[in-house]
């Protein structure tokens, strides 16, 4: 009876286990398109609002789903130093190369003139895009992987048990 519970329950554990591994990878790829799409519209709000570094951490941050925005959106004294201690507790999950590209915005963003501002933020962009590319193309690549891993392990485990 003990062997056919531990039989059932093993496999059933390794493909959770995997599936959480997936899941994490889920989050990091929803994580960086939402701050594609917010750093897109940052830009958006740059180049034809001239809105200033305060109004676009409100706006630009209300459609985010994937994690809690709201110490971006509660910046609204010391943009350089908010922005990255907003960084370091939100988005810190992000592979590196995201992260230092979203974190940096906070090194040029309100303080050189509008066209400089554009084109680092659109070098921003491009960046967090590739890094979604990668992220897809991982996730792709790994589900497959973790799921038949996570039951293949499982069965062994319980081929060895009994």
């Amino acid at each position: 009876m003990l062997r056919a519970l531990l039989c059932m329950a093993v496999p059933v554990l390794t493909l959770l286990i995997s599936y959480d591994a997936v899941l994490r990878l889920r989050k990091r790829l929803n994580m960086t398109k939402d701050l594609y799409r917010t750093a897109d519209k940052m830009l958006a709000m740059l180049k034809y609002r001239s809105a200033d570094v305060y109004e676009m951490c409100d706006v630009c941050f209300d459609s985010v789903k994937s994690f809690d925005a709201a110490a971006f959106k509660s910046i609204h004294d010391n943009f350089s130093d908010e922005w990255q201690k907003a960084c370091r507790q939100t988005v810190c999950e992000l592979e590196c190369d995201a992260y230092s590209a979203f974190e940096g915005i906070a090194d040029y963003l309100g303080m050189y003139d509008l066209e400089s501002q554009t084109k680092r933020l659109e070098y921003t962009c491009e960046q967090l895009q590739k890094s979604c590319q990668r992220c897809e193309s991982e996730l792709a690549k790994k589900k497959k992987l973790y799921l038949c891993m996570g039951a293949f392990a499982g069965i062994i485990i319980c081929m060895i048990v009994i």
